[in-house]
Formats: C-alpha cells, sequence, structure tokens
C-alpha cells in the first residue's frame, strides 16, 4: 500500500508493505546523480506518469526521474541493483532525455538507445550503457516499467576504471606451421567490455585494427595467407577509455605452408582436356572478393591455375568435394595487373558443379583461373579442376535423316558440337524449291555451346505424295546455316528409287514397304565394279529414306546395289553430275 510517511521504502513485513510517496515522480523533482557518489534506493509502486514524455519503448506508467550533467564527452555506466533484503526488484527501461525551457515546464527529448532494458526480477543487478553523450549537458533519466510493471531498484553511476592490457594465450609465441585461418585468444580482463584486435604481417612495423571483439576472448582471422609471419595484441576498452601500451605484449607466429598455388605468380598449369586434383586447404586470400552473381562469398582461401588459350572459348569445369563449395573466376592481363573476364560462376552448393564458360579470348594468350571456397576457411577443401578449349566455329552438325511410316515422318539429327547456337529451323517443301519453316527446336546445349555430340528428332505429320526437308540452323547473333536435303515419299510404289538422279552433292535411297523386315546393304560402285561406299541399315516395314552423299566423287555413271535381308539384289543406275 502506498503512504504519505516517510517509512522505509520496503519492508520484509509478512502481513503488509509499506510503501513511501514517490519524491521523484515527476521530471522537476529529479534525483541528482553523481558519477561514484550516488546510490540511491527507492520503488516505483506509488509512481504515476503524470506529465511524462513520449517514449520509444512503451507507454510511460510508473515513472521516477533522475538528472546528471555530463563531465565529458562519451558514454557512461549506469548501475541498477535489487535492493539488499527484497525478494524482487523492478524490471523496467532506462530511457534518456534533453530538456529546454526551466521547470515547471520543461520540453523533454527522447535521446535515443536501444540497449536499456533491465530485469531486477531474475538479475540482481544490471549495468547499462547511457548513449554517447556531451559534456557539459543536463540529461534526465526515468525508470520506467515493462507492461505496468513496478518494483524495487537502487541506481549508481559507478566510476569505470581503464581495462588492464590482456595477455596472449594463443598461438604460442613464436610457433609455426599455425593452420589457416588462424584463431587467436587471450586472457580476460576485469572492466573490460570490449577487445580490440591488431594485426601486423610487417615484421610489428606497423599495426591496422581488425575489429572489436565482444563477449568473446579469441577470435578467427579471415584473409591471411599461408607461410606468413604475423604478430598481434589485444587492447581491451570500457566507458573509461582504451587500455595504453599494450603493443609491448604483442607475440607473433607463422603460418603453415599453402598449396603451391597459393598466389597468381605460381600457378598450376592447365592443359586442353586434363583433369587436376586441387585443394584450398591452408590457402590464404591473395586478393578480395570477385565480381560474381549470385554473390561472391568469402575469399579467404584461393588457389590459382592458368592454361594457354588453344581457341577463342574455354570452358572450366570445378568439381567440389563436400563440404566445398567452389566459386570460379577467369583473369587476363598478368599476375601484377589481373582483368577479370565475365563474372564468376557459383551456382551449386557444397560438393557441386560448376562450370564457367568464356568466349573472346586470344588464341595464344595466358589466362589465369581463380577458385575459392564461398563459405569461410572452415569449408575449404578439395576438388577437380578441368580446361577445355573450343573455337566458335559454325555449329558441326552431321546428315538430316528421315523415316516414314504410313502416318508420320521423323526427322533425325546431331550436333557433333555447338557455340552460340540457338536452335534450328525445320523447313519443308513439296517441290523441293521453295521451302518454309513450320517448327523450330532450341538447341539442348546450354547456353548453346557444347564439345559433346547432341541429339536431335522432330515427328512431323504432314502428308504430301513427295515432301522435301531441311534444317536452318540459328546462332544467336542472328547467323545461320542449312542442312542437307531430305526426300520422303508417301506412298507405296514397291520399287527402289534414287533421288535426285542426276544427283550433285546427295542422293537418296527410297526403300519401299513393301522389302522383307530385316538387314538391307547397299554398295555404290564404279563402271569398273570398283566399291566406293557402302553401308547396312534394318528395314521394319515403314517407307525408309537413307541418305549418301556423292559430292566427292567424279561426274560419271555409277551403279547402286542393293541386297535385302531374302539375298535378292537390285541394281540402280545413277548419273553423277
Amino acid at each position: 500500500m502506498c503512504s504519505n510517511t516517510n517509512d522505509t521504502a520496503y519492508s520484509n513485513s509478512v502481513s503488509a508493505e509499506v510503501i513511501t510517496s514517490t519524491p521523484n515522480d515527476a521530471v522537476c523533482d529529479a534525483i541528482t546523480l553523481t558519477r561514484g557518489v550516488t546510490n540511491y534506493c527507492g520503488t516505483t509502486v506509488c509512481a504515476t506518469a503524470t506529465g511524462d514524455p513520449a517514449f520509444s519503448q512503451s507507454s510511460p506508467n510508473n515513472t521516477v526521474w533522475f538528472r546528471y550533467v555530463a563531465t565529458a564527452n562519451g558514454r557512461v555506466e549506469v548501475k541498477l541493483k535489487r535492493p539488499d533484503g527484497a525478494g524482487t526488484g523492478l524490471f523496467g527501461w532506462l530511457a534518456t532525455y534533453t530538456a529546454s525551457g526551466t521547470c515547471p515546464s520543461l520540453t523533454l527529448t527522447e535521446v535515443v538507445n536501444t540497449n536499456n532494458g533491465f530485469n531486477l526480477t531474475t538479475n540482481d543487478s544490471v549495468v547499462l550503457q547511457t548513449p554517447i553523450l556531451t559534456a557539459g549537458v543536463t540529461y534526465y533519466f526515468m525508470l520506467d516499467g515493462v507492461n505496468g510493471a513496478s518494483g524495487a531498484y537502487c541506481i549508481s553511476m559507478p566510476i569505470t576504471q581503464i581495462p588492464a592490457c590482456a595477455t596472449n594465450v594463443s598461438p604460442a609465441n613464436l610457433a609455426t606451421g599455425v593452420n589457416l585461418p588462424p584463431v587467436v585468444s587471450w586472457s580476460a580482463v576485469p572492466g573490460a567490455t570490449s577487445y580490440g584486435l591488431f594485426w601486423s604481417s610487417n615484421g610489428g612495423s606497423t599495426y591496422d585494427s581488425i575489429g572489436s571483439i565482444v563477449n568473446s576472448l579469441s577470435a578467427q582471422v579471415n584473409n591471411t595467407l599461408g607461410n606468413t609471419t604475423y604478430h598481434w595484441y589485444i587492447q581491451p576498452k570500457n566507458t573509461a577509455g582504451n587500455a595504453v601500451g599494450c603493443v609491448i605484449t604483442a607475440t607473433s607466429f607463422t603460418t603453415i605452408a599453402g598449396p603451391a598455388n597459393d598466389f597468381c605468380n605460381s600457378a598450376t598449369t592447365l592443359t586442353a582436356g586434363n583433369v587436376v586434383n586441387g585443394t584450398t586447404v591452408n590457402a590464404g586470400a591473395s586478393q578480395g572478393v570477385a565480381a560474381c552473381v549470385p554473390a561472391a562469398g568469402t575469399a579467404d582461401d584461393d588457389v590459382w591455375y592458368q592454361f594457354t588459350a588453344v581457341g577463342d572459348s574455354a570452358i572450366i569445369t570445378v568439381q567440389g568435394a563436400a563440404p566445398f563449395d567452389a566459386v570460379v573466376a577467369l583473369y587476363g592481363g598478368t599476375c601484377t595487373a589481373l582483368t577479370q573476364q565475365g563474372i564468376c560462376v557459383d551456382t551449386s552448393f557444397a560438393g557441386g558443379l560448376e562450370i564457367l564458360r568464356r568466349g573472346g579470348l586470344t588464341p595464344g594468350q595466358t589466362y589465369y583461373v581463380r577458385v575459392y571456397g564461398w563459405d569461410n576457411g572452415n569449408n575449404n577443401g578439395t576438388f577437380t579442376i578441368q580446361y577445355q578449349s573450343f573455337s566458335t566455329l559454325p555449329v558441326v552438325m552431321d546428315k538430316l535423316v528421315a523415316t516414314t511410316t504410313s502416318n508420320k515422318t521423323l526427322l533425325q539429327w546431331k550436333t557433333l558440337s555447338e557455340s552460340n547456337n540457338k536452335g534450328f529451323e525445320v523447313e519443308r517443301s513439296t517441290d523441293g524449291v521453295v521451302f518454309k519453316a513450320f517448327a523450330f527446336v532450341p538447341s539442348k546445349a546450354t547456353t548453346g555451346y557444347s564439345t559433346q555430340p547432341l541429339s536431335y528428332n522432330f515427328t512431323d505429320v504432314f502428308k504430301a505424295d513427295k515432301v522435301w526437308y531441311r534444317l536452318r540452323q540459328l546462332d544467336k547473333d542472328g547467323k545461320f546455316s542449312v542442312s542437307n536435303t531430305v526426300l520422303v515419299l508417301h506412298q507405296a510404289s514397291g520399287k527402289f528409287q534414287l533421288l535426285p538422279n542426276p544427283a550433285n552433292d546427295y542422293v537418296q535411297l527410297l526403300v519401299p514397304n513393301t522389302i522383307p523386315y530385316g538387314k538391307l546393304q547397299y554398295q555404290l560402285r564404279n563402271i569398273q565394279g570398283v566399291s566406293l561406299l557402302s553401308g547396312a541399315t534394318v528395314v521394319n516395314g515403314n517407307n525408309t529414306s537413307i541418305s549418301m552423299a556423292v559430292k566427292h566423287l567424279p561426274q560419271g555413271t555409277y551403279y547402286l546395289h542393293v541386297v535385302d535381308a531374302k539375298g535378292e539384289t537390285r541394281v540402280l543406275p545413277l548419273q553423277k553430275l
């Protein structure tokens, strides 16, 4: 219960708790805090929110006020403690304000500080840091209960001493063979709230700050190199300032030697077609992250390869072994002046396959391949890498072949290699002269490039007595090439035919559907009986078309000998133009 007497602020009485009225309920009655002197205990049980300003964390309720005149620029500590003998305490916020005007008409402005919550119901004491204060300015601190909470508290502003220096624990001074990335650790220092890590790779002549560590006595240092000596020291910090003279505590260690190709100038040479085993274990970082889509990862363990371009295009494949997740980038120029060739690739995850394709290379020029792990040093690992070279010549196609049934025509073809291929327009004609495109078959090659054979087919249900087909292969840049032409007869004449006859480049043997099922052999001979080309196929009752190239033959008369599955032979004359 609340009282207007001057009884104690709280009591251990079992029957009742007698609470005094709150002397600092209003901001103009704020109690002055002095660092190292004031230690005020009270309660918010009988406090009100009358005249309180807006607060970013909650709606003020049972609030009490304190004031402090900053003696220096920077943050100071405020300690909140559960009063001795109190069974519980205040669960609340510490809000900071500046004021303009004079009492009783102060205008308050909050100085937002997100690290200002405390809970004395579960903690005996909590130390908070104020926002950055300006010397000579009067600040008002408001204690406000969370969700209407009230309770007892003690508040003070202890004077914090500048912390002492730390002791380096590991790696041991002058240690060698330290694994990458190195992990350093140090001793705890009383009163320190954070630790600055200072690092030198030039024998301790100069040191760079590489971060401030909070809530930890160790740190992993990325972007370090193999077979390199590093010096380091720790500078403990708190609100009173930073430890002084800690450079004298510096120690050194030397990292383990990395892979032989840890640097660009010691890149491993790749030969076209050969698969090479690689590793980033104990590799350092020779430069920052590569330009990459969607993300470049953490470039703390790169290794290097080089190749001399044979053709004007290259395919680099890297197969990672889990948990290694490879990032692959290509560079031109020299090791002292590298220029990245397009974006790097990182399309897979741990243990995945990365394929980098680049055109526009200069044959005979040296290019450099950089491989590193997308994750930090904990996930470096092993992989295989292969360089393949090719030139961006037109798509190399095998001949178009047609097979017919009574209901449809099956067109089949394959490419031996593809470069910049968009796909194939399928064209047909009923007179062998005027062709029209009626279908499109896209390239099966990823991004239009392939060094492996790829097979294609298309089925057409169009029927006429005679139908000619051909393909128009389209490049992505609009260039094109045209395939051979095949003739399909949709009539069962019962006779073998050679078309066209006379012929110039190609001739087709049309096999009627009346020929016995089985193997069909053919042989083209000159007038002296010398065999010039031969082949075999299997017929199954469908109209079959066999295409033969005769462009290389001299002008003259030839004879095609055809033997069916029953051994019967037909001889068809052919006139070569």
